[in-house]
């Protein structure tokens, strides 16, 4: 889709372009439907007058057949339509799903990463995403409601117009503080919705605790579910006050104008028996009249201020969906995975590096250096919060706005293409993804491309994760999770044990395992380091964990404390040193029986 301004207009334009022949039988049929009820006037009008006729012996009887057919035939149509309009609507729907939604898929994919973490550019990003599908739809119906509707009106103003000329013009003038009135509420209604996302969004989080299996043995053991609840309650009735706030006026202000329009119905009604009485209107045109107007009246009163407090509303969206196509993308974000040709990883330098979180005060990196060579083993330690993953995030680029120079084997970084960057590092981060798909799919995400038979089953031993998998009721093509009935789910060990197969099996230059061994006990640690001291003996690994005693067979160790890199060395030079690493070790030692 286009970086332009979108407005209510591409309610209509974006389903035309994604399916234009059900869009184009939708409206086609919205017009026919529009004009029913000013046909239905003519058509009754004629036959009520015909039949008067012929009563009084003015018609021969045979003069009824054409206004009955065209009266059976305007009913037949409107009764057939109504399931054909089920079945287009259906078409229409699963079509725009199909190909709008990988729309907004992609862009997302392309969005810098900064993007993600920020909270005012998230919420708008949930509000895009959100049911978008529905939202474009639903779009769609009000902006066809809003033209059946104005169809509507003007083709019975123009039959009332040809009797009383003044009482159309009456309808017109009172209908504009109408349209005022409804766009006021409309946009009343947006602002309130955009106040209350956050609160919903965290309502929904709080929903999930106490319903998701996620948190279910937590919920039994510690019996939160109160406690959860009353933080819900809180968010929900936030976001209930906001919309109340904004509902109590408008539902007001729909009310009076309601009770406007009806009195303006009784009026225009009376109106039209001076005509009637002067012999210049017919009894069943005056018939065919009053009751479109009663239907106007109806019309005016809740369909044409629902309809425009609806354009209103969704006209935010639009407005969102602007925002949301000109966010800044990453250039060359979707292109496969590829080394350079004849690319060899030799070094990656950081050369006083500084870098703060967008938003934020506080550097979490500051005057930052360090080298590092190919087919060594690196490990950066350090207390929780020092900056170590920070460091990770800035080597595959999920930041570019640091202070200083990232060197790749002397060039600057940010010289090399997103798919390059992919292809050159594999990173196993500590919150790490669990897929609800086969054990086999799970690993072969980490690489793109053509299956690697030796690669995959050499990576399952490496892992030890294949006799887990010969447990399993179909084996390596198990689903995973808890999405399916037939599903496994597996404990956090071995889902992590898979994350790092997924990591092994991409063929990278550079391997970066931020606390890898997070959910593993001391045993299951130093049996992943010794895993990838074999997996990594021709390729360059950087560990980053806060714990120490498995990691002794790095050839160079740094400690990461306030932002920079406050120790360097093998473990016998930093023990030998005494310094912070010897503390954090002689803290930790115990646990690992050294």
């Amino acid at each position: 889709m286009k970086k332009k301004k979108y407005g209510l207009a591409d309610y209509i334009l974006i389903p035309l372009k994604l399916t234009p022949v059900s869009t184009s039988i939708f409206f086609i049929n919205k017009i026919i439907v529009a004009l029913y009820p000013a046909l239905s006037v003519l058509i009754f009008a004629s036959l009520i007058d015909t039949s008067i006729g012929i009563a009084q012996g003015n018609l021969a009887f045979n003069a009824i057949y054409w206004p009955a057919i065209l009266l059976l035939a305007l009913n037949v149509y409107s009764f057939t339509i109504t399931s054909l309009t089920n079945i287009f609507e259906t078409m229409l729907y699963h079509n725009m799903d199909l190909k709008y939604r990988p729309i907004l898929a992609q862009k997302l994919s392309k969005l810098k990463y900064h993007l993600i973490e920020d909270g005012e550019s998230y919420d708008l990003i949930n509000r895009v995403k959100n049911e978008p599908v529905g939202k474009i739809y639903m779009g769609m119906i009000h902006i066809f409601d809003f033209l059946s509707f104005v169809i509507n009106v003007v083709s019975v103003v123009i039959i009332i117009a040809a009797s009383v000329w003044w009482a159309a013009l009456l309808i017109i003038t009172i209908s504009l503080p109408l349209v005022f009135v409804a766009v006021k509420t409309g946009k009343n209604n947006f602002d309130a919705f955009k106040k209350a996302n956050k609160n919903f969004r965290r309502a929904g989080y709080y929903d999930r605790v106490l319903v998701d299996r996620e948190f279910s043995e937590e919920r039994a053991v510690f019996a939160f579910n109160k406690r959860i609840m009353n933080y819900w309650d809180k968010e929900y009735l936030e976001a209930y006050n906001l919309f109340k706030k904004a509902s109590i006026p408008n539902h007001i202000k729909n009310l009076a104008s309601s009770t406007i329009t009806a009195i303006l119905g009784f009026l225009i009604a009376g109106v039209f028996l001076i005509p009637l009485a002067a012999g210049s209107m017919t009894i069943g045109l005056f018939i065919g009249i009053i009751t479109a107007v009663f239907a106007l009246v109806q019309l005016m009163s809740w369909k044409m201020m629902n309809s425009i407090y609806h354009l209103t509303y969704y006209k935010g969206y639009m407005n969102d969906l602007t925002v949301f196509l000109k966010m800044e993308e990453l250039k060359g974000a979707e292109g496969v995975p590829a080394i350079p040709e004849g690319f060899k990883f030799s070094s990656l330098e950081f050369k006083n590096v500084s870098f703060k979180y967008p938003k934020c005060e506080n550097y979490i990196l500051r005057n930052c250096s360090f080298k590092i060579d190919s087919r060594k083993r690196y490990a950066f330690v350090g207390e929780n919060g020092a900056g170590k993953t920070t460091i990770t995030k800035l080597i595959v680029q999920l930041f570019d706005d640091y202070e200083g120079e990232i060197l790749l084997n002397g060039t600057d970084l940010k010289k090399y293409m997103p798919a390059e960057i992919k292809a050159i590092f594999s990173v196993l981060f500590q919150d790490f993804a669990k897929y609800c798909i086969s054990v086999k799919e799970n690993i072969l995400l980490g690489r793109q491309g053509d299956f690697d038979s030796g690669k995959y089953y050499e990576t399952l031993t490496a892992v030890n994760i294949h006799k887990l998998i010969d447990k399993l009721p179909d084996k390596e093509n198990t689903a995973l999770g808890r999405l399916d009935e037939n599903s496994v789910d597996l404990s956090g060990g071995e889902w992590q044990k898979l994350a790092i197969a997924r990591v092994l099996y991409k063929d990278s230059e550079v391997y970066i395992l931020d606390e890898p061994t997070a959910s593993l006990d001391p045993m299951q640690e130093k049996e992943t380091y010794e895993t990838f001291k074999d997996m990594t003996k021709n390729k360059t690994a950087i560990f980053i964990t806060h714990r120490l005693g498995a990691i002794r067979f790095a050839d160079e160790i740094f400690v990461v404390s306030e932002g920079k890199i406050t120790e360097c060395g093998n473990h016998q030079k930093l023990i030998s040193e005494k310094g912070m690493y010897f503390n954090m070790f002689e803290s930790q030692k115990e646990w690992y029986d050294l």
